[in-house]
């Protein structure tokens, strides 16, 4: 099966990389109710809630932006040398599956460590 590159040739320009798309990429892993598309609907989504509650989910974002903070960090202090890494250790191991070093696809995803 054949799909369509995402990125048409010659293409340079990165329109969909903006501040937002690197905000909600970070925090829809860790709140989602805290990215810039469910933000807005907030009000309505909780409009029942009890002051209990309300006070937990305000704790609960707190610690989401702390977290959010934290991973920013993360990215700023070398993660992005990382990522670079990975693509050109990635780049590398599909050269080698083309020139039929490697047997299939699959090895070249189990090449890599997770990460974590």
């Amino acid at each position: 099966m054949h799909t369509k590159p995402h990125i048409a040739a010659g293409q340079t320009a990165h329109p969909w990389l903006t501040a937002e798309w690197v905000y909600d990429a970070i925090m829809r892993h860790i709140d989602e109710d805290l990215t810039t598309t469910e933000l807005p609907g907030l009000s309505k989504k909780y409009s029942k809630e009890s002051e209990g509650d309300r006070a937990q989910r305000r704790e609960r974002y707190v610690r989401s932006f702390t977290v959010f903070e934290d991973a920013l960090a993360r990215l700023e202090s070398g993660l992005v040398s990382q990522v670079r890494e990975r693509r050109a250790q990635q780049q590398q191991h599909l050269q080698q599956v083309e020139q039929g070093q490697v047997d299939d696809i699959s090895q070249m995803i189990d090449h890599f460590p997770s990460g974590k």
